[in-house]
């Protein structure tokens, strides 16, 4: 309210806005992980607004230029084990020097241990797929070795017997009782090939030797002829299910007791062919 001369007087009005004490408050989502470990942080600061600023120090002086940061909820990844001290100075923009305060909190980063196994031999046959597994990890507490075929074994190193055939890569987890560790060893299973036919068979339906069919491992594709003394073909078959029976030409009666000729053209699993020729003596 004022007065002039003339005893006459007037109003006016003045707003001012009182700025809210700044309040710094930092913290991080998870406190401790293994390394690399990448940090999220929370800003609780107060006012939540453009006239607060932001100066993160991560602690991390390694990282260079990565170490420092303004945003107000930044994240940092700590590629190396140790406890780091974390600063946020908050600074307002209006109450600059007054509102300045900084507030801290650590980050705990755990080192890892080191998988590290080796096959002994690194290459085998499938009639003998055994291989020893040696450990050379360090700073582990229990392992698991975890093969293809979907068994594990609770210990770093030993013998085992493979069922697969190929490549197959053998994995080690390393625990330290917080960190993990992984490491990979690989194995060639050779295949191998091998064909047979019996020379006899009793087709008389007792249950036993019934059937005359040439067998092994590594087929990939098979076909089995049968002939008489005089060179006529009895039977004829492209699949290793369907075996001869002894009759001839899917006839009802079982061929007299003689020597047959047979012949097997056989495709290994490298695609080699392959042609045996032989007797078979059926006996009623």
């Amino acid at each position: 309210v004022g007065y002039d001369t003339s005893n006459c007087w007037g109003t006016d009005t003045v707003v001012v806005n009182v700025m809210p004490e700044p309040s710094a408050n930092a913290g991080i989502v998870a406190d401790g992980g293994c390394e690399p470990f990448t940090v999220n942080f929370v800003n609780n600061s107060t006012p939540e607004d453009s006239s607060l600023t932001y100066l993160w120090n991560f602690g991390d002086p390694i990282s260079g230029i990565l170490n420092v940061d303004s945003l107000r909820e930044p994240s940092h990844t700590y590629n190396n084990a140790g406890t780091y001290l974390v600063t946020m100075t908050l600074d307002h923009a209006i109450c600059s020097g007054s509102s300045s305060m900084t507030t801290s909190t650590t980050v705990t980063v755990n080192a890892i241990p080191n998988a590290a196994i080796e096959a002994i031999p690194d290459q085998v046959s499938m009639f003998d797929p055994s291989v020893f597994i040696v450990d050379n990890s360090s700073g582990g507490t229990s392992c698991i070795l975890v093969f293809p075929n979907g068994d594990t074994l609770v210990q770093c190193d030993g013998e085992y017997t493979i069922t697969d055939t190929g490549l197959v890569t053998i994995m080690q987890i390393v625990y330290d009782g917080t960190c993990t560790d992984t490491a990979y060893a690989d194995v060639y299973v050779k295949p191998e090939y091998i064909f047979f036919a019996p020379n006899t068979f009793s087709p008389n339906g007792d249950g036993f030797n019934d059937f005359f069919y040439g067998q092994g491992i590594g087929i990939k594709s098979y076909h089995m002829f049968i002939y008489d003394r005089w060179g006529d073909n009895l039977f004829e078959s492209r699949d290793r299910d369907l075996k001869w029976d002894g009759k001839a030409n899917e006839g009802d009666h079982i061929v007299q007791q003689d020597v047959y000729v047979y012949v097997f053209k056989v495709t290994d699993f490298l695609n080699f062919p392959h042609t045996y020729i032989g007797h078979v003596t059926v006996i009623r």
